[in-house]
């Protein structure tokens, strides 16, 4: 038992590490905003608690003006042709009053000087945290102008909408991530349980 535990701790360890590497994340722990800004006619704070863990992006739209969209800060941008065919997009989101999303679903824009495409989830967000990941494939986008292949050379700009539903509503957005592979955060507290395990049972010399 001890040397499967040990085995499972080292793939843990080795391996999802090398499939986290090339992640960007936005988790708002910190109690900031880390950097997002917003358009539209709501307004964007971080509570500190309540995310999926901890703090996360909350949304309050008043419906007096245009949807209120996050953005991404300059961490998320850039060069996205090593995302293509093999990455994501993903985040949690969801509803906290205002009653049930319509006919919203979660929307995802990113242009740059080569184009702009949108893609949307298939489901829609509900009263808990979901979780929503939107690959980077082209035939999951709606490519709004220009090129994919000259988009993803230089994307400039990442938003998501904040709204889901027709009216006023506050939303929130946690755990935004780009990455070539999705690592869920539950798998990553599983690792670190376990290395605390490995180490106790070291520790009390256990069988």
């Amino acid at each position: 038992m001890k040397g499967k535990l040990l085995c499972l701790v080292l793939v843990l360890v080795l391996i999802v590490p090398g499939l986290c590497f090339s992640a960007i994340v936005s988790n708002f722990d910190d109690g900031t905003l880390d950097g997002w800004t917003k358009s539209g006619d709501g307004s964007i704070t971080n509570p500190g608690s309540g995310g999926n863990p901890g703090g996360f992006l909350q949304a309050t739209d008043p419906a007096t003006g245009p949807n209120t969209w996050g953005i991404a800060p300059s961490k998320f941008l850039g060069d996205w042709s090593q995302y293509d065919n093999t990455g994501f997009i993903s985040f949690d989101m969801i509803v906290l009053s205002g009653g049930s999303p319509t006919t919203e679903k979660p929307n995802v824009y990113i242009s740059g000087p080569g184009g702009s495409a949108s893609t949307f989830a298939n489901t829609k967000v509900s009263s808990t945290w979901k979780t929503f990941v939107f690959p980077i494939i082209e035939s999951n986008w709606e490519i709004k102008s220009g090129s994919w292949d000259n988009l993803l050379t230089n994307v400039t700009m990442l938003k998501i909408d904040l709204e889901q539903i027709q009216g006023k509503e506050v939303t929130g957005i946690d755990n935004v991530t780009l990455s070539q592979v999705p690592i869920p955060p539950s798998l990553l507290l599983l690792s670190s349980a376990l290395i605390s395990l490995l180490g106790f049972r070291k520790k009390y010399n256990f069988s």
